[in-house]
């Protein structure tokens, strides 16, 4: 018995046809309106949504942050990777939005850069930028840029995230060396080659205490006995005050290691900043 001969051609499949009897309908058929229906990206003018361009690697990476100036419109991050690099905040609102949106040219009432100018000429500042949840719980979203490739002391390519707390109104450019524990904070990998920032997500609340908390990886990272550079994660804990000014390193998160059946670590880390 030849079984292939009851099967349809590679891109068919069967259908009901008349007085119930199977048919079958080519793969063409199904594509076609799919096709007729396709939008050209081109023909985005501002009221059917917007192009964004600019400096840097505009795209690198993009996420969805919240409501990060407290106006009931959820607000998008950019990170245009480079040497500088930036990253950029776009203000949600109901109309008005140029067909083209020039991440060179936001105007304060649009938008706002985040730039590292005393940053290191290959710190890959803007490599990731993502939402982090509420993390002091003032109402407003939160979000980090991470810097994977920043030297840190002697280390090089150890790493950094920056943390910046949202608020009404900013300035911009913000300059990420003025995040002084009050407006945000900043996480530095521990060793050379650690690539902390390579990763950024919100953890909801894991400690149910009301606060969002943060996830951050360092890819290369030893995540514990047998584990080196195999990489590690890290859960800072919200709170709502008492975030250290200045720099802090995640070798003082104080919450308990452990290793996952995944080959790598999470360093679970509590509430010490």
């Amino acid at each position: 018995m030849n079984l292939s001969a009851s099967l349809p051609p590679l891109g068919w499949r069967k259908v009901a046809g008349r007085r119930g009897r199977p048919m079958v309908e080519p793969l063409e058929s199904r594509i076609a309106p799919a096709l007729a229906s396709a939008f050209p990206l081109g023909n985005l003018d501002g009221n059917n949504g917007f192009a964004i361009s600019g400096p840097g690697q505009v795209g690198d990476d993009v996420s969805v942050i919240g409501d990060v100036n407290g106006d009931g419109f959820d607000d998008v991050l950019i990170a245009a990777f480079g040497n500088p690099g930036a990253a950029y905040v776009i203000f949600g609102k109901a109309s008005g939005f140029d067909a083209n949106v020039n991440l060179g040219a936001l105007a304060v009432t649009d938008g706002f850069a985040v730039t590292n100018p005393s940053g290191q000429p290959v710190a890959n500042f803007a490599t990731t930028a993502g939402a982090v949840g509420d993390l002091n719980g003032d109402g407003f979203a939160d979000f980090a840029v991470g810097s994977d490739s920043e030297k840190v002391g002697a280390n090089n390519a150890a790493g950094a995230v920056y943390v910046v707390f949202g608020k009404a109104t900013f300035a911009s450019p913000l300059d990420v060396a003025t995040l002084d524990g009050t407006n945000g904070f900043k996480l530095t990998g521990v060793a050379a080659n650690d690539f902390l920032g390579v990763s950024i997500a919100p953890a909801d609340d894991l400690n149910a205490d009301g606060y969002g908390d943060l996830v951050v990886t360092a890819s290369g990272a030893n995540g514990g006995v047998n584990l080196t550079g195999k990489g590690a994660a890290f859960v800072v804990f919200g709170k709502a005050g008492g975030f250290a000014p200045g720099v802090m390193s995640v070798s003082t998160l104080n919450g308990t290691d452990f290793q996952s059946p995944a080959r790598s670590a999470i360093a679970s880390a509590a509430r010490a900043m």
